[in-house]
């Protein structure tokens, strides 16, 4: 029986389950902000337009919002691995189509693929929760935190490599737009990433979890009922306004930032060298965080 495992085998289970998850969020990291660093000079090539350029950056967090929910049930009832291959699968896809726009300078079909890559983030943003699913309770911060730290190297090289090399790569190897590079670099990640996890991530950690009896196993209730006990609960809606305001500022700042600085005619690889400081300080503290929060 699963619930008979030896302590030494669910420490052994959770150090390879951890480890495939580095493996995996690392190639995803970089291909998301490879492909949020290339969006909005993509859309102000396209159009010409500043605010379509911004509407076009942002899809990726509309499709990471649109995909939580459904992408946290099929978890609860499938397991992680499939949820993570799921998603990031949709993000393949996502580049692939923000890569033919390019090629096209087909607008709408930019901010579909981004749409749909935006759904890959939400996978990136779900592993992180899967390295506490067989997380001792008072160290479960701390894995959540040593995952985010994965991703963030691979978000941090994502824009410089996005915007110097595989701009290069297009230019000088594929004869195609330079903008088109970062995309196919996203490809790439994103299928690294889904075959990383299908392929490792055995045994399944959430499911794992609840046959130990590690992880809490009741109906779900319905979604009504769930944003109604997130908004009367004066804390829990504290910190949802905490979050949305941060996300805003993030999202405004690595949106009009590529603009602002192509308006100044700095090279692209410029460009993503100063994104890629950004998502530094965004995930730099993440560890001292964790630390924390399982202390306090």
């Amino acid at each position: 029986m699963t619930d008979a495992l030896p302590d030494t085998d669910v420490f052994a289970i959770r150090k390879r389950t951890r480890w495939v998850l580095i493996f995996s969020v690392f190639p995803a990291g970089m291909g998301l902000t490879a492909t949020f660093a290339a969006t909005s000079l993509a859309a102000k090539e396209m159009t010409g337009n500043d605010a379509l350029a911004t509407l076009a950056a942002t899809m990726m967090a509309i499709g990471g919002a649109v995909a939580a929910l459904p992408l946290g049930a099929h978890m609860a009832d499938h397991g992680r691995r499939s949820g993570l291959t799921r998603a990031w699968a949709v993000g393949i896809v996502g580049a692939a189509l923000a890569f033919i726009s390019v090629l096209t300078q087909f607008y709408p079909l930019l901010l579909l693929g981004v749409l749909c890559v935006g759904v890959g983030q939400g996978a990136s943003l779900a592993a992180r929760y899967a390295a506490a699913d067989l997380a001792e309770p008072m160290h479960r911060a701390r894995d959540i935190g040593i995952v985010m730290w994965a991703s963030s190297i691979g978000s941090v090289l994502g824009p410089t490599i996005a915007l110097g090399g595989a701009g290069w790569l297009a230019i000088n190897i594929l004869d195609i737009d330079e903008l088109a590079g970062p995309y196919l670099m996203a490809i790439l990640a994103f299928i690294i990433a889904t075959i990383v996890v299908n392929t490792k991530l055995h045994p399944d950690p959430l499911l794992l979890a609840k046959e130990l009896g590690s992880a809490t196993d009741v109906k779900r209730p319905s979604l009504r009922k769930s944003f109604h006990d997130l908004f009367t609960h004066r804390l829990a809606a504290i910190a949802v306004l905490a979050m949305a305001v941060g996300q805003t500022v993030m999202v405004a700042v690595m949106t009009v930032t590529p603009l602002h600085m192509n308006d100044g005619d700095h090279e692209a690889r410029i460009i993503g060298l100063v994104i890629s400081l950004h998502v530094v300080s965004m995930f730099f503290f993440s560890r001292i965080v964790c630390w924390v929060v399982d202390r306090v």
